[in-house]
């Protein structure tokens, strides 16, 4: 659900591992809600899951309001470092054990771990355009096709500047990002530590330790053959992200 500002004008259209614990963040700022959302829990997504989706004026809006009346933005991640980040995510929580076990009919332990190549196994079985785990989902969205969408990819473009020029370009207050701490809680909650050199490969099996701890899988260290298939996995992303002649990662 794209997150909606009727007063500003303004909707977002945000993925799972596209930064969208910060852009929801700022959003529920400018909603005038992010205190109450952080004292409801320090997840700012159970806020939105449990109050702000299921709001009135938010339900009437998806139900009745303009779509072209608003300005719409639309925060995107390069497909390589949000299909790594994803990984990550899922040998730290390991809540996709059962589901990623059942589609590659092969036991798969976070606690034991499997390599970045298996996860690419389990993309592949999953289909990413369709409803699967939003964690791991294109960042396709309907609207794109028939509302005009300003986009941000969060690995090209800092993403407190990108914080910036949307407030200027709405006439919003301008964020002072270093007099809300929630926003470098949330940041360091969930940007990796990582090795200063890449100490691991797509063969490599990775377990929640290294989840946790410092990671070593960095971009820099996949092969040109494991790039090519994740961007064949991804390809609607790819084809919507990157204007002809411009290459991700």
């Amino acid at each position: 659900m794209p997150l909606i500002n009727p007063t500003a004008h303004y909707c977002i259209i945000w993925s799972a591992k596209s930064a969208c614990s910060m852009v929801l963040m700022w959003h529920l700022k400018h909603m005038g809600m992010l205190r109450t959302a952080m004292y409801y829990n320090s997840g700012p997504h159970n806020f939105r899951a449990d109050v702000l989706e299921k709001a009135e004026k938010q339900i009437a809006f998806q139900k009745h309001g303009n779509p072209h009346k608003q300005k719409w933005y639309w925060f995107v991640r390069d497909p390589v470092a949000r299909a790594i980040s994803s990984y990550r995510h899922n040998l730290r929580y390991g809540y996709n054990d059962a589901r990623i076990s059942a589609l590659l009919n092969t036991p798969v332990n976070a606690d034991e771990g499997y390599s970045f190549n298996r996860f690419l196994d389990y993309l592949e079985a999953v289909d990413v355009n369709s409803k699967c785990d939003w964690h791991v989902r294109s960042q396709i969205h309907p609207v794109i096709d028939y509302c005009e969408c300003g986009m941000i990819n969060v690995d090209r473009e800092d993403i407190f500047a990108a914080f910036h020029r949307i407030e200027a370009d709405l006439q919003l207050p301008v964020t002072d990002f270093d007099r809300v701490p929630a926003f470098k809680t949330v940041a360091a909650a969930h940007h990796s530590k990582k090795t200063p050199q890449g100490a691991a490969d797509e063969s490599t099996v990775l377990n929640r330790n290294h989840a946790t701890g410092l990671w070593p899988l960095p971009h820099s260290s996949l092969s040109t053959e494991t790039v090519s298939r994740l961007l064949r996995i991804y390809q609607r992303d790819v084809d919507e992200i990157y204007p002809a002649g411009r290459t991700p990662g």
